[in-house]
C-alpha cells in the first residue's frame, strides 16, 4: 500500500463511491484506498465492478463492490446498510455516478432522457446525501463530495440536462454544507473539466467537442490534450483528510479550465498540473479563501 502521512491518514474510514467501477469514480476509489480508507464502490456493470475490486483488494483495503442502479430509489438504502454491515459506518460518501444525454439541445432532447439525467445526476445525489448523513448526524463526523462539472458554472446548447443536473449540484452543496457544518459533517463540489472516459469518448467526433475545448482554454486543453481520471483523483482525497475538517465549503477544477469560473473557485493556472493545483489548494485554501459562507 502507499504511504501516506499521518495527517492524510484515511485508515479507519469507510467510504463510499458512486459510479466507482470506471473513468473518473475508479481513480477516486483507487486513491482513497491508497490513503488506507476501507471503499465500497456502487455500480452497475458487474464485470468492471469485479475489475475495480481487484485493484482494491491488491492495494490491501477492506473493501466490497455493489451493484447498483442510482436510478433505482428503492436499491438505494439496502445498498447502504450492506455497507455498513461488511465494512462498517460510513464517513465518506462520494457522490460521482454519472451520465449525459448528447441529444444536440433542448428541441432535440426526448424528455425521458431528461428525466434519466436529472435522475442520476442530481436526485440520487440528494437521496445517498439523506440517508448517508441521517447516520453520519449520529456520529457527529461525515464528509460528501459530490461531483460537479465546468458545465456546473456556464450553460450548453448541446447538453441543457446535463448542465442543468451539474448547476444544481453546487446549490445542493451549499445548502447541505450550511444544514450539516454544526454537527461536524462538511459537503463539497468538486468541478471537473472534461476528462477522457468512456462515457465521454464518443463526444470527439461531435459538434460538442469544439465547444468543451473552447472552454477549457488552460493546462492540458489548450494544447488539444484531454487530461485521463487518475490526473484528479487526489483531489478528492484531499477534501476527506483531517485538514478538510475546515472546508465549508469549496470547489476546484481538477483540470485546466478554472480561470474559466466564478471568482471564487480556485483559480488555475495555465500549465500547471493537476498536483500542483492540489498542492496550492492545500497550502492556500485550506487556510482561509475555501471557507465560502461560513467557517470553522
Amino acid at each position: 500500500m502507499t504511504k501516506t502521512p499521518a495527517l492524510f491518514d484515511l485508515t479507519g474510514r469507510v467510504a463510499v463511491v458512486t459510479g466507482g467501477n470506471g473513468g473518473i469514480g475508479r481513480s477516486i476509489a483507487l486513491g482513497l484506498a491508497e490513503a488506507g480508507a476501507a471503499v465500497a464502490v456502487f455500480g452497475r456493470d458487474d464485470e468492471k465492478n469485479r475489475r475495480v475490486l481487484s485493484e482494491l483488494k491488491a492495494i490491501g483495503v477492506p473493501s466490497i463492490a455493489v451493484r447498483v442502479d442510482v436510478t433505482n430509489r428503492a436499491g438505494l438504502e439496502p445498498a447502504l446498510k450492506k455497507v455498513e454491515s461488511e465494512l462498517g459506518d460510513i464517513g465518506i460518501l462520494v457522490n460521482n455516478a454519472g451520465n449525459v444525454s448528447l441529444s444536440g439541445g433542448v428541441l432535440l432532447e426526448k424528455s425521458e432522457d431528461w428525466d434519466n439525467v436529472i435522475e442520476t445526476q442530481l436526485t440520487a445525489v440528494f437521496l445517498l446525501s439523506k440517508l448517508a448523513a441521517s447516520s453520519m448526524l449520529r456520529r457527529k463526523f461525515g464528509k460528501i463530495i459530490n461531483i460537479g462539472s465546468m458545465y456546473s458554472f456556464f450553460g450548453s446548447g448541446l447538453i441543457p440536462s446535463y448542465s442543468a443536473a451539474k448547476g444544481a449540484i453546487v446549490q445542493l452543496t451549499k445548502s447541505m454544507a450550511i444544514e450539516f457544518a454544526p454537527h461536524n459533517i462538511q459537503v463539497n463540489a468538486i468541478a471537473p473539466g472534461w476528462i477522457e472516459t468512456d462515457m465521454t469518448a464518443p463526444v470527439h467526433t461531435m459538434p460538442l467537442n469544439a465547444e468543451i475545448l473552447a472552454r477549457t482554454p488552460a493546462g492540458h486543453a489548450s494544447v488539444g490534450q484531454i487530461p485521463l481520471p487518475g490526473e484528479c483523483g487526489n483531489s478528492h482525497r484531499d477534501f476527506l483528510q483531517r485538514p478538510g475538517d475546515c472546508v465549508v465549503p469549496f470547489r476546484m477544477a481538477p483540470n485546466g479550465s478554472s480561470q474559466n469560473y466564478e471568482s471564487e473557485i480556485f483559480s488555475g493556472r495555465p500549465g500547471v498540473s493537476v498536483p500542483e493545483l492540489v498542492r496550492d489548494s492545500l497550502e492556500h485554501h485550506w487556510a482561509s479563501h475555501a471557507v465560502v459562507g461560513s467557517s470553522c
